[in-house]
């Protein structure tokens, strides 16, 4: 049974985007800075835009990435300032 290319690069935009939010969250538990955020969201749009076929793909990559990195850094953020209160 053969996978239609729409599905596939549907799937491969979803891993893409699970393995980028799980290294995210790996890093924020090693490492304290949090510049790295935004270049793993960037690089993962980046792989979908070159491995999907097609336009699309990339275009709903880069619109969706914003809004979870947007509340990555908001959930972070809050996390961070609740940790300084109770310092």
């Amino acid at each position: 049974m053969k996978i239609p290319q729409r599905q596939k690069d549907i799937l491969f935009s979803v891993i893409v985007f699970c393995c980028a939010f799980t290294v995210n969250l790996l890093i924020q538990k090693i490492f304290i800075t949090q510049t790295l955020v935004p270049m793993i969201f960037v690089f993962g749009v980046f792989l979908i835009s070159l491995k999907t076929h097609g336009y699309y793909y990339g275009i709903v990559s880069a619109i969706v990435s914003v809004p979870i990195l947007t509340m990555l850094l908001i959930f972070l953020w809050k996390k961070a300032s609740y940790l300084l209160l109770l310092c």
